[in-house]
């Protein structure tokens, strides 16, 4: 099994496939590479396509430190540093944005291509300066309401948290999400959405200064299309794009679309 250990000693998953210029796929919370494997698998024709079990997820080592957005994208530098690339394009999807935006905050663009950034939004709380975070309107109150019924044990609710948050895929989709998910440990689950809600990053958009494409499901019951408008329009070049007749489960929802922008973009 291709792993690398970071320098604080966690095992990571990835696979390295095709070849060209490399592009680096991130997934979102609870999830693991397996969510882009359509795309992983078509882009690997014309791109060197490296996808990563986050630590915590997947088939990455499970640990009890290190669960924050500012651990994560340490982990994307040592994994790039470990694989010798540079000229990198990243892409991520939900959670996998945040990490991008951490990476920018922590190591510049220096060594980027492009960025992907998938139905995400800079700052999930929302408050009387900012209403385009979790379904806009997520008050810190409505957090803790989350984090309760989160923390008791993160298999017990997943089921039903997915079925809201997708609910554009198709039931047997649904079934799998959910079945992939509930193997993430509770406590991986509650620190990363408490190092998601914890975190703001509008002031760093404009710090983005490579290519970048927003895009969002126009169905998403999570993030509004102004959400990635407001994101586009901070950062200096990008395009926007949003797929129909899909939420907030886009790599899996809107496969071929999805793709097929990232294959244009890239």
């Amino acid at each position: 099994m291709p792993t690398f250990a970071t320098t604080d000693n966690v095992s990571l998953y990835y696979e390295d496939r095709g070849e060209g210029e490399p592009i680096v796929l991130i997934h979102g919370w609870t999830c693991n590479r397996h969510f882009f494997e359509a795309q992983a698998n078509s882009l690997r024709d014309e791109h060197r396509v490296i996808s990563v079990d986050l630590r915590g997820h997947g088939d990455s080592e499970f640990p009890q430190d290190g669960l924050t957005m500012e651990r994560l994208a340490t982990d994307i530098e040592e994994l790039l540093d470990y694989l010798g690339l540079q000229s990198v394009s990243l892409t991520g999807w939900s959670m996998g944005v945040h990490v991008i935006f951490e990476y920018v905050r922590q190591f510049g663009c220096d060594r980027l291509d492009r960025t992907a950034l998938i139905d995400m939004s800079p700052k999930l709380i929302t408050d009387e300066q900012w209403d385009h975070g979790l379904y806009g309107e997520f008050s810190h109150e409505e957090n803790l309401g989350t984090l309760a019924t989160v923390s008791p044990g993160w298999e017990r609710v997943a089921g039903d948290i997915f079925r809201e948050l997708l609910d554009t895929l198709s039931e047997d989709q649904i079934e799998w999400v959910i079945e992939e998910s509930a193997k993430t440990p509770t406590n991986t689950a509650v620190n990363l959405w408490i190092a998601m809600v914890t975190n703001d990053y509008r002031e760093m958009l404009s710090d983005i200064s490579v290519p970048t494409l927003v895009t969002y499901g126009e169905e998403s019951n999570l993030y509004t299309p102004e959400t990635a408008e407001y994101i586009a329009e901070q950062i200096p070049d990008s395009q926007l794009v949003g797929f129909s007749d899909v939420g907030h489960g886009v790599p899996l929802g809107a496969a071929d679309e999805l793709t097929a922008e990232l294959r244009a973009f890239l």
